[in-house]
């Protein structure tokens, strides 16, 4: 597996993203070339804008706990990205000769440790 580079720049772009939207979760992408990220982009978490007809990706019981919650509370244990601001960011990245290197979002309420 090759190293990947991500320049404090963008480390801290990512945990000022998460700062901002706290208590909720946000996420985003990190692009770049050559096994170095040089572009972040943040991602709506919808979770927290829009009605629960969005939680049909997650499974059925989890679902059914998000349904009973209101938006803001749902954005603080969960998130959908935004697939406007998405299908935006692979554009611009795919338009500048970038790849898509990191996924990422945050655990407001839980220890710091990547998902898998």
């Amino acid at each position: 597996m090759a190293d990947l580079v991500i320049p404090q720049h963008i480390l801290d772009g990512m945990v000022a993203h998460a700062r901002e939207l706290d208590p909720y979760e946000c996420c985003g992408l990190l692009a770049g070339s050559n096994g170095a990220v040089t572009h972040i982009y943040r991602i709506k978490n919808i979770v927290a804008l829009e009605g629960a007809e969005k939680l049909s990706s997650f499974d059925p019981a989890k679902a059914a706990h998000l349904e009973r919650l209101s938006p803001a509370e749902r954005a603080e244990i969960a998130f959908v990205m935004d697939m406007q601001d998405f299908s935006a960011a692979k554009k611009d990245i795919r338009n500048k000769g970038l790849e898509l290197q990191v996924v990422y979002h945050s655990h407001p309420h839980d220890p710091a440790r990547p998902s898998v």
